[in-house]
């Protein structure tokens, strides 16, 4: 048994992985791209919201399916979906067809994290163990944003076009179907063969979202992944266009940053069973903000170059890594329906992060300082929603 759970962890970390890969692959494309189309920067960023929107609305469906239907044939038909679209990425000869590619290629992998989750969720107890494995997972997945980036630059600084990078992704994709097709066995347990109709759905979203204790955790980690997608998608554009940082640099100044989410996700299995999930949660927001202020310090005191900025921020790496793993299995204990408790964080997390890319690009100057306020101020929302926790009672489900 014990095998069998280390078998699916990988499996669920090579989906995961993959996924975010097409999006942490392409980033350091996206100056090119929008010169290649001819098109403003926020034309070329729909490529990436649209794709983060797609995962999360397909997400919501994926989570209830595989309460009834099971993980294993959902996260089949989902990464199905997720290569045809990679492949499809490949031929686009406009940026309409390249956003819609896109928003479908999201679509297929929404399945990645709600159905990963949710079979980690399977396997063990919405407890200090289940953050610890959340834990695991995330810090082998922490070096999709590394690889992803060092690879895509290295693509782009060599002189190949952009569609080679979909074309390393549809590769992967189907690697990684066979290998579903093979080893992934089934994980649910106990079976909600409830009726499946749009009324119980609906129903079971409203019961997540009437449960405050649930409901504040899961903002609490779509805050975060807020402000980390608004940086990746952004920070391009800050580094490589307003810096004048060479693309090939670009994934190797990113691996700064991922090296201390390792880093964090490593102390985080070694003291949550000792220090708890709350204390861990809250030393993660505190380390996710306070970096960012020296930030904004230093650019008006300063010359900031993309180094300094990359070193500054180390702290806060490792607070990302306390904070996503803590709220999400803080916020699985809340819950029986692990798919479609899965299913809304990841709309949270994606819709969030959609958000979180606009409003930089609303206010962003060409410097540093959009990205980095927005990290403040989600930081400290969270920490007033942790402490709105503290003295509120659970709410009971709807019958």
């Amino acid at each position: 048994m014990q095998v069998l759970k280390k078998v699916i962890l990988i499996l669920v970390v090579m989906t995961i992985t993959i996924c975010d890969m097409s999006c942490d692959i392409y980033t350091p494309s996206l100056p090119k791209i929008s010169d290649f189309f001819n098109v403003k920067h926020a034309i070329a960023q729909l490529t990436v919201s649209l794709n983060l929107i797609g995962g999360s609305l397909s997400g919501l469906l994926y989570g209830p399916l595989s309460d009834y239907y099971g993980r294993r044939p959902i996260m089949l038909i989902g990464i199905a979906i997720f290569g045809l679209a990679s492949i499809g990425c490949c031929f686009v000869n406009n940026i309409v067809m390249l956003i819609i590619m896109r928003l479908i290629q999201g679509c297929g992998a929404g399945v990645a994290g709600v159905i990963g989750y949710a079979v980690i969720n399977d396997m063990f107890s919405g407890s200090e163990e289940c953050a610890k494995n959340i834990s695991y997972v995330n810090m082998a997945i922490a070096f999709s944003p590394a690889i992803g980036p060092i690879l895509g630059s290295s693509i782009i600084s060599h002189g190949y076009d952009w569609n080679v990078l979909f074309m390393v992704i549809s590769v992967l994709s189907v690697i990684l179907f066979i290998f579903l097709y093979i080893y992934l066995k089934e994980t649910i347990v106990t079976w909600h063969k409830d009726s499946l109709n749009f009324y119980y759905v609906v129903k079971k979203y409203v019961n997540l979202m009437v449960n405050m204790r649930f409901l504040g955790f899961a903002l609490i980690y779509s805050l975060t992944i807020m402000w980390v997608w608004a940086s990746i998608v952004n920070l391009p554009f800050v580094f490589i266009k307003s810096m004048n940082l060479p693309i090939g640099n670009y994934g190797y100044l990113i691996a700064i940053h991922v090296i201390s989410y390792v880093i964090g996700t490593i102390i985080n299995q070694r003291l949550v069973e000792r220090v708890g999930m709350n204390r861990m949660l809250i030393m993660g927001l505190l380390l996710d903000f306070i970096p960012d202020i020296i930030v904004v310090i230093f650019h008006y005191a300063i010359k900031l170059t993309p180094l300094l900025i990359e070193l500054i921020w180390i702290p806060s790496g490792i607070g990302i890594a306390f904070t996503i793993s803590n709220s999400m299995a803080s916020a699985f204990k809340e819950i029986q329906d692990s798919g479609t408790g899965s299913a809304f964080i990841v709309f949270l997390q994606t819709f969030f992060g959609a958000l979180g890319i606009y409003i930089v690009e609303c206010f962003s100057d060409g410097t540093i300082i959009a990205i980095a306020i927005l990290p403040i101020i989600c930081s400290i929302v969270s920490i007033v929603i942790y402490t709105t926790l503290r003295v509120t009672r659970k709410e009971k489900y709807i019958e």
